[in-house]
């Protein structure tokens, strides 16, 4: 059944048992994914060598950076891999089959719908209609999702690899790269590539989840989200923004729209009363009742403390 917005929880869209068997077949994968792995001496948010080891998922050291506050994971894995581990690997055919197949009704009325309608805001704020050249970044890693349909991922009206496609340097109006930065090995290299298929004026919508987030914040390796490489890369709010000027955008907008974040964390908590968390959070979910966790997810959403982030932003 598809729950309205109000009513919204994650098992809409990941189901609980199916999501943990997932989650337990990325752990057995990680040490081929990054067998080849390389230390990392720079931070992938802004090139800092200041950053230190804070905990580990699944055997590998999550580094915070001392100048940026990102998140990432400390060894890098190669494109290569990346890109084969969601390409062929039982993981990823499984998400597919068993997370998200059963939950596409729900994804599209509350992650595809919602970022459309965001789009095309942000289209016509920008340039009116039409549009000439819209073009989606789909990485090829993508494709163990072709057999369920083009709209299973496509949120622009054109849905197409631009890595692998014929689309000409600076010839895109509008750019969408949703959910791409945090799973590549190189933040910057895939922006500086984004930036070349845009027109000057050009617009790129962005989604990524960020290390500034609520939820990482408070829950650190006991976030069941964080799961390599999903969230190889989590990337502070300030380091997206810096990243994104330094290979030539201006950043028009940013917002955290979740509705998760409250949920995840209560969710978590009783989960683990094994683990210690913030006596703060834990008062609030033991001793206040529901409608201060409610106000508290507004909180989160109007100050950009969400974990999931929505960004356009124009190539100067």
């Amino acid at each position: 059944m598809t729950h309205t917005s109000e009513q919204f929880v994650e098992s809409d869209i990941r189901p609980a048992d199916a999501y943990a068997t997932w989650r337990d077949m990325v752990a057995k994968a990680t040490p081929t994914l990054f067998a080849d792995a390389q230390v990392t001496a720079h931070c992938p948010g802004c090139g800092s060598d200041n950053h230190s080891a804070i905990y580990d998922v699944d055997g590998i050291a999550y580094h915070r950076c001392g100048s940026c506050s990102s998140l990432f994971a400390g060894k890098r894995p190669t494109q290569d891999a990346i890109d084969a581990f969601y390409g062929s690997s039982d993981a990823a055919l499984y998400w597919k089959d068993h997370v998200v197949a059963p939950s596409l009704a729900d994804r599209k009325a509350h992650y595809v719908a919602p970022l459309q309608a965001w789009v095309q805001d942000v289209v016509r704020e920008a340039f009116g209609e039409p549009v000439p050249q819209v073009v989606e970044y789909m990485p090829s890693y993508y494709s163990n999702l072709a057999g369920m349909g083009s709209d299973v991922l496509s949120v622009l009206p054109k849905h197409m690899d631009v890595a692998a496609s014929d689309v000409a340097a600076g010839s895109a109006s509008v750019l969408g790269m949703f959910d791409v930065i945090d799973r590549v090995a190189d933040p910057k290299a895939v922006l500086q590539q984004a930036a070349s298929y845009l027109k000057q004026d050009g617009v790129l919508c962005l989604t990524v989840n960020t290390g500034s987030g609520f939820e990482y914040q408070v829950l650190g390796n006991a976030s069941h989200r964080l799961v390599l490489p999903d969230r190889l890369n989590l990337l502070s709010i300030g380091a997206i923004e810096r990243l994104l000027e330094a290979v030539g955008f201006e950043v028009l907008e940013l917002s955290t729209p979740g509705k998760l974040d409250m949920s995840i964390i209560e969710k978590t908590v009783r989960a683990h009363p094994e683990t210690s968390f913030p006596h703060f959070i834990t008062y609030l979910l033991s001793q206040r009742n529901g409608g201060v966790h409610t106000s508290l997810q507004s909180f989160i959403q109007l100050n950009n403390l969400g974990s999931f982030v929505r960004i356009a932003a124009r190539k100067r």
